[in-house]
């Protein structure tokens, strides 16, 4: 996913801190890619996330091996509780999973701060050239409830 298909999120940062700004494009940085990478490969987007420890650590967060027969659903759902229960030695979490809209498949990534900032990004794309390739159309975000830090 291009960096330019990234740009346009900028009424959520006038309200949020250098803080949570700072984590959020670390964490967008970490599951950008990542995920861009598992659909380049032709795999399904499986869930996983990603955290920003309170010392300011980005590292990726997924749910056990012993889990590879679990459905999305139930899989982000792990992934949501597997937060809240680490929630006091972070600051912030990103979710992502493959989901497919009227419109088509999207990558859905939300991402929550300790401040109280949550959001979520909707990036569609399509398959190309033998599901090789795949091309991203406009990033689409909205506020979102809050999974790790509610109210």
């Amino acid at each position: 996913m291009p960096a330019a298909k990234l740009v346009g999120m900028t009424s959520w940062r006038s309200t949020a801190s250098p803080q949570a700004q700072h984590d959020f494009d670390e964490l967008l940085n970490a599951v950008v890619p990542f995920a861009e990478g598992q659909l380049r490969k032709g795999r399904r987007l499986f869930p996983f996330g990603a955290a920003v420890s309170v010392d300011g650590r980005t590292g990726l967060v997924a749910v056990g091996p012993e889990t590879d027969d679990l459905d999305s659903y139930t899989a982000l759902e792990l992934l949501y509780a597997g937060a809240r229960q680490r929630a006091e030695n972070n600051r912030a979490f990103a979710f992502v999973v493959g989901v497919r809209t009227p419109n088509g498949d999207a990558v859905r990534i939300e991402v929550e701060h300790s401040e109280g900032q949550s959001l979520q990004m909707l990036i569609p794309y399509h398959r190309v050239k033998m599901r090789r390739n795949v091309q991203f159309g406009e990033t689409h975000f909205s506020a979102t409830q809050p999974r790790v830090w509610p109210g």
